[in-house]
């Protein structure tokens, strides 16, 4: 019978051992490990670290010798890096954790404005305390594991969350004619953000009027 493998073909981490076996009974097993015809005694499980495919065929006294079987390896990589959280905006200071579903990789990675890919000579990724962002920046980073190929390098950027514009209402109106006095109320769809406001045109800055309750107008303003 044509000889089996176990595992067949498959995409493993590097060095791989192979089983080969026969279902007729008392056979002489040869193998290669370079795609040449099989002449290597089998006695055990091979060790596979190449592309290159395992052949073998199968030999025993008054039996023709039987059909040459192969399967061909191919070397695992490591996963794709993923950010939690991924390319966003976010409220600094944001602490990004780096995984990938083969849980034991090392991971190394590069930050900045516009980063180089990262190697295994920049920063070793330390899961307890994550990677913490202050600044717009983009975070590279690919994962490293024994037996496998590198992983290829994916990335993440990240750029500060912005407050809301605040918005106006007017207790009294008739489209966009008010009455007088009208009391004006300011309000912001961020959350716990302060608000401050002028009533003369100019630019508020954090030195301006403090808005804490809705105030009463009774001339024509502008009201940044």
């Amino acid at each position: 019978a044509t000889p089996t493998f176990s595992p067949g073909s498959s995409t493993v981490p590097y060095p791989v051992n192979v089983t080969i076996n026969c279902a007729t009974s008392g056979v002489t097993i040869l193998y290669s490990v370079d795609g040449s015809e099989p002449s290597l005694a089998y006695t055990g499980p091979v060790a596979v670290s190449s592309n290159t495919p395992l052949k073998a065929k199968a030999t025993k006294a008054n039996y023709l010798t039987s059909d040459v079987g192969s399967a061909v390896y191919s070397q695992a990589q490591v996963p794709l890096v993923v950010f939690s959280p991924n390319s966003s905006a976010v409220v600094f200071p944001q602490t990004v954790y780096l995984s990938t579903t083969l849980g034991d990789a090392a991971i190394y990675y590069t930050i900045g404005s516009n980063p180089p890919n990262p190697t295994t000579s920049d920063i070793l990724y330390d899961p307890n305390t994550g990677v913490v962002v202050n600044s717009a920046v983009t975070i590279k980073a690919f994962g490293v594991k024994a037996g496998y190929l590198d992983g290829d390098v994916s990335s993440a950027t990240y750029t500060q969350v912005q407050v809301a514009t605040p918005t106006f209402s007017q207790s009294y109106n008739s489209g966009n004619s008010y009455w007088y006095p009208n009391t004006v109320t300011i309000s912001c769809a961020t959350s716990s953000a302060t608000i401050y406001y002028t009533t003369d045109g100019s630019t508020p800055t954090i030195s301006s009027t403090l808005y804490t309750a809705p105030f009463d107008i009774t001339s024509s303003v502008t009201v940044k």
